[in-house]
């Protein structure tokens, strides 16, 4: 297990891993490397290649959890992409299911939207008899509809995303021959993100990992921030029990953020309780910057923000060097408009072109940025209303950590006293960096402050 902080090279680590595996006569065949998201998979895949260069024999299989059990399905079952559900007809189904008198919901795109949201976390469960209850609606009435919506998939020969791993998993319990089969294929498993992993991509994970048990796991159990999704930081945490034969080693040094940086994101995060202690230094002798900044109402913060960030332009620094970053979207929404108005240029996560950048905490994971802005930094909004307290409010600490430490050079916090009339709190994040002892911090106050 390679606990990989933020900046530490992670990719590299893994890179250099399949090297190692292949000089020492493993087969690339024999090795399956497994991310998150396709973008992962194939930027992985090309810097393994860019690595091998000329003397690259045969590739290792690449791919994400539902990419490498769909085709896993796909060879023993003989399904097609013809056989997952699109969503405009998955919504079909909802709707006639939810026509049944004996469900009290009646159709709109929003309460799809919930439903799919439990179903998945449901199968993501490992099924109805491993999950607990739903998080809302009554359970009968929610299984009632679970079980509806599935026999209406299996009945036009549908699955949805979810099914992918569902489906494996049943697959390899009841037919030992395939599990068999794929456990002779690899034998060599590496896993990068694994903080996001949820309890049914565990235990497919453990099945064709045994018995040789060769798991090279890569992740950050404190950027663990997909608990919708149904991801599990406690996976990662009870992996030494699970294997207690494993190493675990650490990634201490951060290539990408200022020692100011480094330090006031342990801070934060070192009020997790559920968490590996662990403690991260400067890979570089960059300097940086954390600055806290309130302002009276949230139309003085959005003008001070606009000055420091003109300051910033007029410094030369381009725009796509600057990320807002909010808890949510509506978070930024007002904002955007108040750029709009003034002719600043701003971009989402994804768009091409020179922009300001701006996106949720969730939408920068993965990225990095010279000036990163935290925007309302409240009371309410981050850590959000609902999850104040136990595990939810870890998670809330761990996306402002994320945060954090997207910034290389410079990180400003932004928070209001005042919005709509109300008064409002500091988010008590902020407060506990301010308890901090160490001086780290610039503190400005006021209208257009700096």
């Amino acid at each position: 297990m390679v606990l990989a902080g933020p900046g530490s090279g992670k990719t590299t680590v893994i890179v250099n891993r399949i090297q190692a595996l292949i000089s020492a006569g493993t087969g690339p065949e024999q090795i399956l490397v497994i991310t998150f998201t396709r973008a992962a998979a194939k930027e992985m895949e090309e810097r393994y290649q860019r690595a091998a260069g000329k003397s690259r024999m045969g590739s290792p299989v690449f791919g994400t959890f539902h990419s490498v059990f769909f085709s896993i399905l796909k060879k023993h079952c003989g399904f097609s992409g013809s056989n997952i559900v699109t969503p405009s007809l998955q919504k079909a189904i909802i709707r006639k299911v939810l026509s049944d008198p004996a469900l009290p919901l009646v159709y709109t795109d929003d309460i799809a939207e919930l439903l799919l949201s439990e179903v998945s976390r449901i199968k993501n469960s490992g099924g109805p008899e491993r999950a607990g209850g739903p998080r809302f609606l009554e359970p009968e009435s929610f299984f009632r509809f679970y079980r509806s919506y599935d026999r209406a998939l299996r009945s036009m020969g549908q699955l949805d995303f979810d099914d992918m791993l569902l489906l494996c998993l049943r697959l390899f319990e009841e037919k030992p021959q395939v599990l068999l089969e794929e456990r002779r294929r690899f034998r060599y498993f590496l896993v990068d993100e694994f903080q996001d992993i949820n309890a049914l991509q565990y235990r497919i994970l453990r099945l064709m990992a045994y018995p040789g048990n060769n798991l090279f796991i890569v992740g950050d159990d404190d950027q663990s921030i997909y608990g919708f999704r149904g991801s599990d930081p406690g996976i990662m945490l009870g992996f030494p029990r699970d294997y207690p034969k494993s190493r675990t080693l650490l990634l201490g040094l951060n290539y990408r953020s200022g020692r100011q940086i480094i330090e006031a994101s342990g801070t934060l995060i070192g009020h997790n309780r559920n968490r590996f202690k662990k403690k991260l230094s400067p890979g570089s002798s960059r300097e940086s910057g954390v600055f806290i900044r309130e302002y009276e109402t949230e139309e003085a913060e959005y003008s001070g923000f606009l000055r420091l960030l003109l300051e910033l332009r007029s410094g030369g620094v381009p725009l796509g060097e600057v990320a807002v970053l909010g808890r949510t979207n509506g978070d930024l929404l007002r904002l955007t408009e108040f750029l709009k108005e003034r002719g600043i240029p701003y971009r989402g996560k994804s768009e091409e072109g020179e922009g300001l950048r701006m996106m949720t905490f969730h939408g920068s994971k993965g990225l990095e940025f010279d000036h990163v802005f935290i925007l309302n930094a409240n009371e309410g909004v981050t850590p959000h209303k609902k999850n104040g307290k136990g595990e939810a409010l870890e998670e809330e600490r761990r996306m402002f950590y994320v945060a954090m430490t997207r910034a290389r050079k410079n990180l400003h916090i932004l928070y209001t006293k005042s919005r709509y009339n109300r008064t409002q709190k500091r988010s008590r994040f902020v407060t506990e960096l301010l308890e901090d002892k160490k001086g780290l911090y610039g503190r400005f106050k006021g209208f257009g402050s700096r």
